[in-house]
């Protein structure tokens, strides 16, 4: 049997479904999928399906199943102790516990029984060890042709586990840049990074000084309250009620009107709580195209509850509909966020280095925007609005646009009154170094 050993070095908390189960860390069982996918991809020419054809060919398949499984086995162990911590602890506020927020994470707030093992809960160790196991069947089949090759050499020398790593997280919010893996430095499928490094096809990029924060919950809380500040900004907008208000207009409403040449749904939505005639055909239903989920809370002004469902055509008169009871199985409920946050930690710099990658292709984008509109229904109101989807749309070319071609000037993309808020700083840093290091970029 021969052995394939990487040293994987993590750099965010991954969020464990099983914290109090013993060296609760990554699972063999949920990187093992990724994995084979990913090799099946680049065995095709990043063809999945050429793959799959080539790995029958080859003899490199095991099982019947409906998901094609390559012949290794694979074991992961942490290297030193597994460290664990709540991401929501209770506090106490004005004289009651409460849990306490935590930047992208919202899965705790409402249970509040106090058994630890009812929570996901940060799992954190620095190293570990990924072991891929292949059998000796391989080797006797390899002996029996000149030409044939094995799995075992083929993954060797190919040499692309950093390059699935890095385009890889793991666990709970994943996409966010949680459960963050690498090979470590001292490992020979070890690719270097860093704030000047153009690593893979990730050319938006920025880094987080972290250098102040001695523990990795507190870096790691530094990262997301950043990470958390961008995405924000790029998908719904940011609204800061209170004494210190601040104001940071979505992104992605501002690609719809100058791109799209409509106005955002959010827009409609507003315009219908405040009783206003909403033409449908004014707006494009873009915020969900960032990661979609059927209900939102608005609470402060509005205090009421939005649904939204993909909406469906009738036969019999052609219009527009709330799909049925027995056809919401057949829709989409949710869709992951096609943006991927990858934080990678620069022990030399103190910073993370944070890539910022398009997946529209991992979470179906297309097959979403196939069903054509929105239904939404507001809690408060008596009818439902319906609207489009854009006909085309792909983040790359909104990534493109928001920082590069729109020559966007953040100081005067905000307000005045807001530039003496903390956020309004920390996004105009983050702005400006992504669009720097596209600038460094393209002129390398």
């Amino acid at each position: 049997m021969k052995t394939l050993t990487v040293t994987l070095k993590q750099h965010t908390p991954l969020i464990h479904f099983q914290p109090g189960q013993y060296g609760a860390t990554l699972r063999a069982s949920e990187v093992k999928p990724k994995l084979d996918k990913f090799i099946l991809g680049k065995l095709g020419g990043n063809d999945y399906l050429k793959g799959v054809e080539e790995a029958k060919r080859k003899k490199w398949l095991i099982g019947k199943g409906d998901h094609p499984a390559l012949d290794y086995k694979m074991r992961i162990i942490p290297l030193g102790k597994v460290e664990v911590w709540e991401i929501n602890p209770l506090k106490e506020y004005n004289g009651r516990l409460k849990r306490e927020m935590y930047p992208l994470f919202f899965a705790n707030m409402s249970k509040n029984d106090s058994s630890f093992n009812m929570y996901k809960q940060f799992s954190f160790v620095p190293k570990l060890k990924m072991e891929l196991f292949f059998s000796e069947k391989q080797d006797l089949e390899q002996q029996d042709s000149e030409k044939s090759e094995s799995l075992y050499d083929w993954i060797k020398e190919q040499r692309f586990l950093s390059r699935f790593f890095f385009f890889t997280n793991f666990g709970t919010r994943s996409s966010k840049g949680f459960g963050s893996f690498y090979p470590s430095e001292e490992d020979d499928e070890f690719v270097p990074f860093g704030r000047d490094k153009y690593l893979f096809a990730s050319k938006y990029f920025f880094d987080i000084d972290v250098k102040a924060e001695k523990s990795i919950a507190g870096r790691s809380r530094c990262l997301f309250e950043n990470i958390e500040l961008l995405y924000k900004a790029l998908r719904g907008g940011i609204n800061v009620i209170g004494r210190r208000k601040f104001k940071f207009p979505s992104l992605m409403q501002y690609y719809s009107q100058k791109v799209l040449e409509r106005d955002w749904e959010k827009q409609g939505i507003v315009n219908d709580l405040n009783q206003k005639y909403v033409s449908e055909n004014l707006f494009y239903d873009v915020k969900d195209l960032l990661g979609f989920s059927r209900q939102e809370e608005w609470k402060a002004k509005y205090n009421t509850t939005i649904t939204k469902e993909i909406a469906l055509k009738d036969d019999e008169n052609g219009r527009w509909r709330k799909p049925k009871k027995e056809e919401e199985k057949d829709l989409p409920q949710r869709m992951k966020s096609p943006i991927l946050f990858r934080p990678l930690y620069d022990e030399k710099s103190g910073c993370y280095v944070v890539y910022i990658r398009p997946m529209a292709k991992t979470v179906s984008l297309s097959e979403f925007l196939s069903h054509q509109k929105m239904c939404v229904t507001i809690q408060s109101s008596k009818h439902d609005l319906y609207f489009d989807f854009p006909e085309s749309f792909a983040i790359a070319d909104f990534l493109d646009y928001v920082f590069r071609r729109s020559n966007l000037d953040v100081s005067k993309y905000v307000e005045r009154r807001y530039q003496n808020h903390p956020d309004y700083n920390r996004l105009k840093s983050i702005y400006g170094k992504i669009v720097d290091n596209l600038k460094n970029s393209s002129n390398q």
